[in-house]
C-alpha cells in the first residue's frame, strides 16, 4: 500500500497535463479580520464540506515561516512550500500540518511566488478531492464522517478519471469497496 502512496503524487504530477479531467476551481469566500487579542482571523465560507467553513485563528507557532490557521472543527490552512514537490500554496488540510507533506484534502490555492492570503484568493482547486486523501488510511466510519460533512462517493479523480472505488481496490481497501458500493445502491 505505501508504494501505491508514494507514487500517487508522481503519477498525478505527470498526469497534469490531461484537458479530460483537469482540475476543477471552486470558489470560495475568503474574508480577513483582527480578533480582539490581535491575531489574524481568516473566514472562509461556501466550501461544500462544512466543516472546511469557519473562522480559522493564527496559530502562536509558524510553519515554513508564516502562521497557520486552525478552525473550530480542526480543519487547517496552511502555506505549503514545496517541500515535498508539489506547488506553492495555501493548503486547507485535516491533518494538522508540519510544512513539510504536501495535504490539501479541502483544496489549496496556488501561487507563484509566496504571498499572504487575501480576499482575492478565491479560486481554490482540488476542493472535492478530499476523499481520495481521506480513503487512505480512514476507517469506515471516518469516510461516513466525510459524506455526512458533504464530500461526493461518486467523486472521480482529477488527470485521471479514476473512481474512488476504483482506487479504493488499488489500496486493497475492502472495506472501504463494501461502503461505497453500499452508497452507490
Amino acid at each position: 500500500m505505501k508504494s501505491n502512496l508514494f507514487f500517487l503524487p508522481i503519477y498525478l504530477f505527470l498526469m497534469s497535463c490531461s484537458k479530460e479531467f483537469p482540475a476543477k476551481i471552486t470558489k470560495l469566500e475568503v474574508s480577513i479580520f483582527e480578533s480582539v487579542d490581535g491575531k489574524k482571523v481568516i473566514s472562509i465560507h461556501d466550501h461544500p464540506l462544512g466543516s472546511f467553513n469557519g473562522k480559522y485563528l493564527e496559530q502562536s507557532v509558524k510553519i515554513n515561516d508564516t502562521s497557520y490557521f486552525r478552525n473550530q472543527n480542526n480543519r487547517y490552512l496552511y502555506f505549503y512550500d514545496q517541500a515535498e514537490g508539489g506547488e506553492k500554496g495555501w493548503s486547507l488540510d485535516h491533518r494538522k500540518p508540519d510544512g513539510i507533506k504536501d495535504h490539501f484534502s479541502g483544496g489549496w490555492f496556488y501561487l507563484e511566488k509566496f504571498q499572504e492570503l487575501d480576499e482575492s484568493c478565491v479560486n481554490w482547486l482540488s476542493v472535492d478531492q478530499g476523499l481520495f486523501h481521506v480513503i487512505e488510511n480512514a476507517s469506515v466510519n471516518e469516510l461516513q464522517e466525510w459524506i455526512n460533512d458533504g464530500a461526493n462517493p461518486k467523486v472521480v479523480m482529477e488527470y485521471t478519471g479514476m473512481s474512488l472505488i476504483d482506487y479504493a481496490k488499488e489500496l486493497k481497501r475492502d472495506d472501504i469497496i463494501k461502503y461505497l458500493i453500499s452508497v452507490d445502491d
